[in-house]
């Protein structure tokens, strides 16, 4: 899913809130999980929940980036892929 994308899913799920920009909804980032890692690759998650008082309810957008990293000998790593998902990640 693109950014593009979680910020359509975020509009749409307003109810007619008014929204924040597309650049202000990675400020609420709220947890960070390394989920795998090994000799090669370490995948990491990094949560988000934008809040919104609508009609004098609390409620929260939640989504979440997988970065894909390559570890090379020393240890170091290199972004190799970002994705976006909707929700609070794998059960």
């Amino acid at each position: 899913m693109t950014i593009d994308a979680v910020y359509k899913a975020y509009l749409g799920w307003l109810e007619g809130a008014d929204p924040c920009a597309q650049s202000e909804i990675f400020q609420f980032p709220v947890a960070e999980e390394d989920v795998l890692e090994d000799q090669d690759q370490v995948v990491n998650h990094r949560f988000y929940m934008v809040p919104s008082l609508a009609g004098g309810r609390l409620r929260c957008f939640v989504f979440f980036e997988e970065n894909v990293f390559h570890k090379d000998a020393q240890g170091d790593l290199y972004l190799v892929r970002s994705v976006y998902h909707l929700g609070q990640g794998p059960s």
